[in-house]
């Protein structure tokens, strides 16, 4: 049994909130994500600064160096950027952590809170011309893949965000 503290290292604490709030409430290959986030980037970069002692700009500092060069190689150099997904998957671990050590009374307030996070990229979205969906409609039925096909059409000018409506073309 860990006994907890506010003095004891981030590190053995983060350890301790995976081994006893999460490690057999998550599915394996969610355990797998939380494992490399916990023992292969967190508890390296900020696992022995003091558990209340941790500030928004440790962790901001931290991001930070991982966005830089946090994937580390066979020999522990980091020299590849991590992407800001897996920043963001790494801070909410932390901010769980940072939770639950809240409501154990060893921290004042979530220092993950509001920290500043690399933005999630919007992936684009390549519209079709009505000359492209009526060539891949034909070649689809030529192939044999398609014995129905329903098209959504979006007029995004709808006052209320956009109107769809389906068809079914053969």
């Amino acid at each position: 049994v860990v006994k907890t503290a506010a003095d004891m290292p981030f590190g053995e604490y983060i350890d301790y909130w995976y081994r006893n709030f999460c490690e057999l409430s998550v599915a394996a290959t969610t355990r797998l994500k939380y494992e490399n986030d916990i023992y292969k980037h967190i508890i390296p970069g900020i696992g022995k600064l003091p558990l209340a002692a941790l500030k928004k700009s440790d962790l901001e500092k931290f991001y930070a160096e991982q966005m830089k060069s946090g994937n580390l190689d066979r020999n522990g150099v980091g020299d590849k950027k991590l992407s800001g997904a897996v920043i963001r998957s790494m801070h909410t671990r932390i901010k769980c952590a940072l939770d639950q050590a809240l409501k154990e009374g060893l921290i004042n307030r979530n220092e993950a809170i509001g920290c500043k996070l690399p933005p999630k990229k919007n992936k684009e979205i390549e519209v079709l011309s009505h000359e492209e969906i009526a060539r891949l409609l034909i070649q689809a039925k030529e192939e044999g893949f398609v014995t129905f096909i329903g098209v959504t059409f979006v007029n995004p000018r709808h006052s209320r965000g956009f109107s769809v409506t389906r068809k079914a073309l053969w």
